[in-house]
């Protein structure tokens, strides 16, 4: 193996593994985001008569 070859495999590596790593990023922030989305139906269903009640608006 030359020193060309293995450079070129190593960048190659580099290519993949940041690729994985972006791959991973948008996984993860489809999650947080679908869980948020979650969170705030929850919150519009239970939490807003309470609310309403404590600051005194009908």
């Amino acid at each position: 193996m030359t020193m060309f070859e293995f450079m070129q495999n190593a960048f190659f590596l580099l290519c993949g593994i940041a690729c994985i790593a972006v791959a991973v990023l948008i996984v993860y922030c489809v999650i947080v985001a679908i869980i948020r989305t979650c969170r705030i139906d929850r919150k519009r269903g239970n939490g807003n008569g309470r609310n309403q009640d404590r600051r005194g608006n009908a």
